[in-house]
């Protein structure tokens, strides 16, 4: 669903067939006023047909749009903007976006109490008007008022018990956690799950969720549940698959996908899992995914696979980096995996595997080989170096690891790619700030903060000198 100024007016009227207001076509007449931004007189022509008749349900719905336009129009919802980017991960570069405000708002809650109090009330008159149980829910989610959400969650699965409404009580859940609430977006889930607890769909979007934020145990537990749930489809079958592929729980992504009917790149997976184990079958299922292979959608995997099945795959340490073609990640996790154990004292694979798991957040398992690369004592040259050290870096960093991350950044400040370098100015500059050591974090951050429009950590080190 998208955040816009009018979201809440289209969701409430759905359902106006039957309407009871005085005025012909009122719906339409009061709809147009908003859009025209003439809430005062869309105001006051909802408070003549509620003046006639106070339990009028539409009216009062009304009201409550009138309320939340008033709000979106006063706040400059809709109106184009230039806003930073608050991302700090080092795999976003971007430095700014050109976007509606408003996206992902939050509501005030006061306005949100307000607008409540309308739509609570045509729910006391009229319990079955779904989609003014929608809306409550949509409201409150976006004011982040978690408790408020409950109740109406309750309230819809009461009224509507042998509905499957799990997947957009999910929404509101997702709109928590698009507003920064992941811990709050998780509790309304396992809210949800307790109205549900036998759909495999809703465990699996749970699962979905911890894996999207690198809690790949918490995903594990959620997609296993999926699996064996009731009516697994093949969002399930996906999602167990990708989260035991980057556990490395081999047979059990192919169990996932495998489940998958008409889905080609089984057989890739297939083929590069039986290619890791050294089973050689590995050849007949790339050769049967070469036979089914959309040429539109699936280059890199055409590539891959032609490349292994060709004599130029000597299957030694340099037809390993021949292998890596098409720059999807994914693709390279089982291969890289495949080169840790047959070339062990090898940097790239360590380095390669490491970074498609800080990547992915998979920061515990990143660190562990980052580690193993130091105490092999991996060779490093002037090349690899910087990037090394700042995926290394940001996975302790987006860990709260800070006092091993400054150590990182601080061997970067003065990195030839102004990215990393910039990046190392202001995590470490922020460290020092943090520590109560001001001056010396000032000194860090005017090495980067006058080029500004080159990086967005530059962005946000001229920023701390603004508060000098």
């Amino acid at each position: 669903m998208t955040a816009n100024k009018f979201f809440l007016i289209s969701l409430l009227f759905i359902s106006f067939t039957s309407i009871q207001l005085p005025a012909q076509n009122a719906k339409d007449h009061i709809t147009k006023l908003i859009r025209a931004g003439n809430i005062e007189e869309a105001r006051t022509e909802v408070e003549k047909y509620l003046k006639k008749d106070p339990a009028n349900v539409d009216a009062l719905m009304m009201m409550g749009n009138v309320i939340l336009n008033e709000y979106f129009r006063n706040a400059g919802h809709g109106l184009i903007t230039v806003t930073g980017n608050n991302n700090e991960s080092i795999f976003d570069r971007t430095i700014g976006f050109i976007k509606p405000s408003g996206s992902n708002y939050i509501l005030p809650k006061s306005i949100a109490m307000k607008v409540g109090a309308y739509w609570e009330r045509c729910l006391k008159i009229d319990n079955k008007r779904k989609d003014i149980h929608f809306g409550a829910c949509h409201l409150y989610s976006t004011a982040l008022m978690k408790e408020k959400l409950k109740t109406r969650l309750a309230a819809l699965h009461k009224t509507f018990p042998k509905e499957k409404l799990m997947y957009v009580m999910g929404d509101y859940a997702r709109n928590l956690y698009h507003r920064g609430e992941f811990d709050m977006a998780i509790e309304v889930y396992k809210y949800i799950l307790a109205f549900y607890p036998y759909e495999a769909g809703i465990h699996s979007d749970v699962a979905a969720l911890f894996f999207k934020e690198g809690r790949i145990k918490n995903a594990e537990k959620y997609v296993n549940l999926a699996f064996k749930n009731k009516n697994p489809d093949f969002m399930v079958f996906d999602n167990y698959f990708m989260i035991h592929l980057m556990l490395s729980n081999y047979d059990k992504a192919l169990a996932g996908i495998k489940r998958i009917k008409k889905h080609n790149l089984k057989y890739f997976y297939e083929g590069l899992i039986l290619y890791y184990k050294e089973n050689t079958e590995w050849k007949n299922s790339l050769e049967n995914y070469l036979k089914l292979a959309s040429q539109k959608t699936e280059k890199s995997e055409i590539q891959i696979a032609t490349y292994l099945l060709s004599n130029k795959n000597k299957h030694d340490y340099q037809s390993f980096k021949d292998s890596l073609i098409g720059g999807k990640y994914l693709n390279y996790l089982i291969l890289t995996k495949r080169a840790m154990k047959k070339f062990p004292e090898k940097f790239e694979p360590y380095y390669l595997h490491a970074k498609m798991l800080t990547y992915y957040k998979y920061y515990d398992i990143a660190i562990g080989i980052y580690k193993t690369i130091e105490k092999k004592n991996l060779s490093l040259d002037i090349n690899n170096f910087d990037n090394y050290n700042f995926l290394y870096a940001w996975a302790l960093q987006d860990s709260s690891k800070f006092v091993e991350a400054g150590k990182k950044w601080k061997l970067l400040l003065n990195s030839k790619d102004f990215y990393i370098k910039s990046a190392a100015c202001y995590f470490y500059g922020k460290f020092l700030f943090n520590k109560g050591q001001k001056e010396k974090a000032f000194r860090i951050f005017k090495k980067v903060s006058e080029k500004g429009s080159d990086s967005k950590y530059a962005t946000y080190c001229w920023n701390y000198l603004k508060r000098k």
